[in-house]
């Protein structure tokens, strides 16, 4: 049997997930000469669209050793460090239980050598067809594709885009009064 920090299996983390919220870090690389690395999703819960690599954090888990796992799974590397928080956010889906309520934080940390590489490069020819889910890309604007649960870090892309930094951690959404229903905005 898994200990629990490995995780949980399908059917009881949907359970779970359906009756608490959900803690998740999301992990923005950036480099100032390709911008932005985004990967691309194809699932039941988000659709076909770019992403910002993520996680959901296991019990009783160091939140900077989720990144770093998201950082191997996702990006194929285990040489990002300094991560810089960015953003928290609440999350709900107003039409979905399983999966539907996260806080989530935004981290960023500078592209590694492994990952600037013109493997990585976005073509202005690819299309929607070209991907299979993980693909990992550079972005130097945001993708019209991208899923809707990450347009609400678009400011803080576009800073990563610019190669500017953010002056303090944004906290989103936790100041207000906030319900699924606003999350329709997304």
């Amino acid at each position: 049997m898994n200990s629990q920090k490995d995780g949980l299996p399908t059917h009881l983390f949907e359970y779970v997930s359906s009756i608490t919220p959900m803690i998740n870090v999301d992990l923005l690389v950036h480099d100032p000469i390709h911008g932005i690395m985004l990967s691309w999703r194809n699932d039941k819960y988000y659709g076909p669209g770019w992403h910002i690599p993520g996680g959901i954090i296991r019990f009783k888990e160091n939140v900077i050793t989720r990144l770093r796992k998201v950082a191997i799974l996702e990006l194929n590397t285990d040489s990002l460090n300094n991560f810089q928080l960015e953003c928290i956010n609440q999350i709900m889906n107003p039409s979905r239980d399983v999966r539907g309520h996260f806080i989530s934080f935004l981290y960023s940390a500078k592209a590694v050598k492994e990952l600037i590489s013109n493997e990585f490069v976005l073509n202005q020819d690819d299309t929607i067809n070209d991907y299979s889910s993980g693909t990992k890309k550079w972005h130097k604007t945001i993708p019209d594709n991208l899923i809707k649960q990450h347009r609400r870090y678009i400011e803080i892309m576009k800073l990563k885009i610019d190669n500017r930094m953010n002056d303090k951690i944004n906290l989103g959404n936790l100041n207000l009064d906030y319900t699924e229903n606003d999350e329709r905005q997304y």
